[in-house]
């Protein structure tokens, strides 16, 4: 085990309230669409940091994530 370095873009906050992003260990997995749904109606913002071996199991999860707006992140394969 080490550490992972993911650069990602972020947007500059246009609001001066405290924010948090969740990140999703070990995803995809059976729960990852019930997780979405309820992601999309509190309106929490999310990185999903993938296992490759999961991917291709998962596969239409992670679609559907990156289509909600949703980022992934590589974890390990």
């Amino acid at each position: 085990w080490g550490p992972q370095q993911v650069v990602l873009p972020m947007k500059k906050s246009r609001t001066s309230s405290k924010s948090i992003l969740v990140t999703i260990d070990d995803s995809p997995s059976c729960n990852t669409h019930a997780l979405l749904d309820l992601l999309v109606k509190h309106q929490i913002p999310a990185i999903f940091f993938c296992r490759g071996e999961f991917i291709s199991k998962y596969e239409d999860s992670l679609i559907r994530a990156v289509k909600l707006g949703f980022r992934l992140g590589n974890h390990s394969y």
